[in-house]
């Protein structure tokens, strides 16, 4: 006997196995013959808690942090005057990616440290105003990172972003052309 699985029951049993079918605030029972209240069930002494809290970010390494500018001349001039070069975060606010980058990557000790010569600016790619930008360094898809130098030339980029670590390495290539 063969059994065939439809697409949206197949989605709904791997939602379960996953566990994206709970909700946050369901009543739950603090013991077996006790009624269901919203007051979540405690763990026992030693054992950690899991919450549905979102976690606070990571510390900033001390003494260390990244230099931001409000638009891609600002970034320029700060860098021509100081010695760095400019990092043209190109991103949209409903990019997923963009924003995992942002709460992980950027709060990075070591990808902080990597970036101490930088001054790096966000480009939002939403924004009319960005649109030569996106032209002249050829910007297709984001998340993505443009180098430059105070002038605006390009020397590297990174495209995408998976995990902090797959970052590291794309942007020690990236700055290996400075």
């Amino acid at each position: 006997m063969s059994v065939m699985w439809k697409p949206a029951s197949l989605f709904f049993a791997l939602a379960l196995l996953a566990g994206c079918g709970s909700v946050p605030n369901e009543p739950v029972a603090t013991a077996p013959d006790e009624p269901m209240t919203n007051t979540p069930i405690k763990a026992p002494e030693g054992q950690p808690v899991a919450t549905s809290e979102t976690k606070s970010e990571p510390p900033k390494p001390a003494g260390t942090k990244l230099v931001w500018a409000k638009s891609v001349p600002e970034a320029e001039k700060i860098a021509a005057r100081d010695g760095k070069y400019v990092v043209m975060k190109f991103e949209a606010e409903w990019c997923g990616p963009c924003q995992l980058m942002k709460k992980e990557a950027f709060n990075d000790p070591d990808v902080v440290a990597k970036l101490k010569d930088a001054v790096i600016v966000s480009v939002d790619i939403d924004k009319q105003e960005t649109m030569g930008l996106q032209q002249k360094y050829e910007v297709a898809n984001i998340p993505r990172l443009v180098f430059a130098d105070s002038t605006g030339k390009a020397f590297g980029n990174v495209m995408g972003y998976d995990t902090v670590e797959t970052f590291k390495v794309h942007l020690d290539r990236a700055l290996a052309n400075r």
